[in-house]
């Protein structure tokens, strides 16, 4: 019974009038992990190389009586840095992917390059990321026409070379970044089928820090909008953050899912853990787990007139 939902939802996700690889993975502390959706953001953590580690376990009760049905389980890692050359700021920053879902597995590498102008309203980037990605296809998927020639039943991969861009504007009590991904939308080798490709993402996301007078209180609320030309999903989050140390708050990820996000800064280290818990059609698979680990330390290369100070606590 679990094959069959999660089949059902696999097809709902990617089945339109044409064929598309997987939408890019979804992450609740998208607040802690702006690389992977704007390479703009890369060097913006102040004067310090930050390097963030992911896991994402989805539907954590789906079960099955085979070994070829697996539930979406996704490890990230990224590191990013500002790197000084003359009188301008350059961030540069690598990210890396592990996504499996269901049938469809996702290998990349993704390098960033993004140029930083600090301007009275606030500092501007401007970003580009590049890289390629080893897209599988399991040979165990079954299609109901065994001759149907989009799909083949074999084990099959495709390399896909990619581009995104990106622009991040921040100031201490405000954040906001555009960016969009697969801008070339790489086609895909696996099908016979024209039109298969992976489709172009968009990312509007945004924050403000809001500091409680005469208290060791932040209230920290923002939002990302995803958008794939077929749909489009929203992130709403409120954190709560004391002594700079401790954090908690709630996500509402539209028709999907509210998500509980629990954690703790110490030094150069944060972690992070999010419980979402399912109220879309996916209930019977159970909630995500998602746990963060960020170690971010001062890398002093910046001269002092380019030293600018933001903060890299803000989520």
């Amino acid at each position: 019974m679990n094959k069959v939902l999660l089949a059902g939802l696999l097809l709902w996700m990617g089945c339109v009038s044409r064929v598309e690889a997987q939408r890019d993975p979804q992450f609740t502390q998208y607040m802690l992990n702006k690389l992977n959706y704007n390479p703009a953001y890369a060097g913006m953590a102040g004067n310090q190389v930050c390097a963030t580690l992911l896991y994402h376990n989805q539907w954590t009760n789906f079960k099955s009586t085979e070994d070829d049905s697996k539930a979406p389980i996704t490890q990230t890692f990224n590191i990013h840095a500002p790197i000084p050359i003359g009188n301008q700021e350059i961030g540069v920053g690598l990210h890396i992917v592990n996504d499996g879902l269901g049938y469809e597995k996702r290998i990349g590498a993704m390098g960033s390059i993004a140029y930083h102008k600090t301007y009275k309203f606030a500092k501007v980037s401007g970003g580009l990321n590049f890289g390629y990605n080893q897209v599988t296809l399991d040979g165990k998927w079954k299609t109901r026409d065994d001759n149907d020639p989009s799909i083949s039943s074999k084990k099959i991969s495709s390399g896909l070379f990619d581009v995104g861009a990106g622009i991040y504007l921040s100031d201490p009590k405000w954040y906001a970044g555009l960016s969009a991904n697969h801008l070339t939308q790489p086609a895909l080798g696996w099908t016979t089928t024209k039109g298969s490709f992976v489709p172009r993402v968009y990312y509007l996301m945004g924050g403000y820090n809001y500091h409680v007078n005469n208290t060791k209180v932040d209230i920290r609320p923002g939002a990302l909008i995803k958008y794939d030309g077929a749909k489009t999903q929203v992130d709403i989050h409120t954190i709560v953050q004391y002594d700079n140390k401790y954090f908690a708050g709630l996500n509402y990820h539209t028709g999907d899912a509210i998500s509980l996000i629990l954690g703790m800064q110490y030094g150069h280290i944060t972690g992070s853990y999010s419980y979402d818990l399912t109220v879309s059609d996916a209930r019977p698979f159970g909630g995500k787990h998602e746990f963060l680990i960020k170690y971010c330390f001062d890398l002093n290369l910046l001269p002092k007139e380019l030293n600018h100070h933001v903060d890299p606590r803000f989520l």
